[in-house]
């Protein structure tokens, strides 16, 4: 239980037990001894505000009319207990932690809250100091005045009457604040109250969103497993493949290798061809030289049909 929770019990306490002061009524919690009564009035409170089959505000508002018949002055500040317990249970009801803005105006409102409550227990019944009311569905909310709570009669004339005596024991004394705290130290109490609530909130949110992360950490995981497995698979069809385009360029460089060097044979061969062609040219050219030369010097001028020198 948080202390917002504990201080809307105590709040909806105030109300319980300034009903079972009052005389005409039905008392809700029937004991004499008063540390069983503030015990039992509390667990009263807790049921009120817990049981889904209670209408809390319209059984407040029965025991606020119930215990204000013969008591119509303090009506007010029961009714303005009403509200801010309104308040407070929308607060605590919360489900999702508050952002900036509201956890700021919360803090605000926990703290003017506990402001009021000490200036009504620093001033008397004759006169009526300005509080501040918050907004609610029922109410808008704003500055209003109520009745100090300090006994103005002349037999109790300085001492807390009924409604402030409970709330300085519900309120101030359980909180360990009093009368003289500083707003200050009100204040920080309202930072300590308001944070512990916050984290209340936050820890089941970062909780589920921790494991979501997980859950996504591990949908990632196996999808980055699945695909580190299929580019192993690609790998090695892609290796396969290179190992036959690498045998095959073996075997053309190999055909190709055996062709130029087929191809250079056949080319010396044509060489000597031609060279052996060559020679013979030659010597057939040489063989006609020869032939011609004899030729001429064979036939010379003269007489007779066979050239014959006379």
């Amino acid at each position: 239980m948080t202390r917002s929770e504990d201080l809307l019990y105590s709040l909806v306490t105030i109300i319980i037990r300034y009903h079972d002061k009052q005389s005409g009524v039905k008392s809700l919690v029937t004991e004499s001894d008063e540390s069983v009564v503030r015990k039992k009035s509390r667990s009263l409170a807790k049921r009120i505000i817990n049981d889904n089959n209670i209408d809390f505000k319209t059984h407040l508002e029965t025991l606020i009319k119930e215990c204000t018949e013969n008591h119509a002055d303090r009506r007010p500040f029961l009714s303005f207990i009403l509200n801010e317990i309104i308040s407070l249970k929308s607060l605590t009801d919360q489900k999702n932690s508050f952002d900036p803005i509201e956890y700021e105006e919360y803090i605000k409102q926990i703290t003017q809250l506990l402001i009021d409550f000490k200036l009504l227990l620093s001033n008397s019944k004759g006169t009526t100091p300005m509080i501040t009311q918050h907004k609610t569905a029922t109410s808008s909310g704003g500055r209003t005045s109520l009745d100090g709570l300090i006994d103005d009669s002349y037999l109790h004339r300085g001492q807390l009457c009924n409604s402030g005596l409970i709330l300085k024991e519900e309120i101030l004394n359980r909180y360990n604040l009093d009368i003289d705290s500083s707003e200050r130290e009100i204040n920080e109490f309202a930072q300590q109250l308001c944070q512990e609530h916050q984290n209340a909130l936050l820890i089941p949110e970062l909780t589920a969103k921790n494991e979501s992360h997980s859950n996504v950490s591990d949908t990632h995981q196996q999808e980055l497993e699945l695909q580190l497995e299929e580019l192993k698979e690609a790998q090695k069809k892609l290796n396969a493949t290179i190992s036959k385009q690498q045998l095959i360029l073996c075997l053309l460089y190999h055909q190709y290798t055996r062709s130029k060097s087929n191809e250079t044979r056949q080319q010396k061969t044509i060489e000597r061809h031609e060279e052996t062609i060559e020679e013979l040219t030659q010597k057939i050219n040489d063989l006609s030289s020869l032939s011609d030369n004899d030729i001429n010097i064979s036939t010379t001028p003269g007489f007779g049909f066979f050239g014959l020198k006379l």
